[in-house]
């Protein structure tokens, strides 16, 4: 009777292992938010051209293998997809009907074709430069 048990437990365990694709890999982790996401909305000076950026940086996510930056602005309905990326920062060139807008920033991270949770930091629009020669 026990070897009994054994095969039922084996064939039980194949075809578990079987439905999950192999070895449970029929399983996906949601990767979580990338954390510490800061980000520096400045004015910058261009020859006679006035423009304004934004510089994203955040902490890795452990396997990540890209992050995913959007972008949403308080006059905004949605939020736009920006980029796609390997690097844990980077530099948003804001087009100029956005300037007197609070803007929030997501970046989620990719693991294994999987998009995470998103972090969120909002920018406030920067007080209007001193005039410049």
């Amino acid at each position: 009777m026990k070897w009994l048990n054994i095969l039922i437990g084996a064939v039980a365990l194949i075809i578990l292992l079987t439905s999950c694709g192999g070895g449970g890999g029929g399983v996906v982790v949601k990767p979580p938010a990338p954390e510490n996401l800061k980000a520096e909305r400045n004015w910058v000076k261009s020859g006679s051209n006035l423009t304004q950026k934004t510089d994203l940086s955040w902490d890795a996510v452990s396997g990540a293998q890209s992050y995913k930056i959007y972008r949403k602005a308080e006059n905004q309905n949605s939020v736009t997809f920006l980029k796609s990326l390997s690097s844990t920062s980077y530099t948003d060139n804001i087009p100029s009907d956005l300037y007197i807008f609070d803007i929030d920033y997501f970046v989620s991270a990719i693991v294994n074709g999987t998009e995470g949770d998103k972090a969120k930091v909002t920018t406030s629009a920067p007080p209007p430069p001193p005039p410049f020669d």
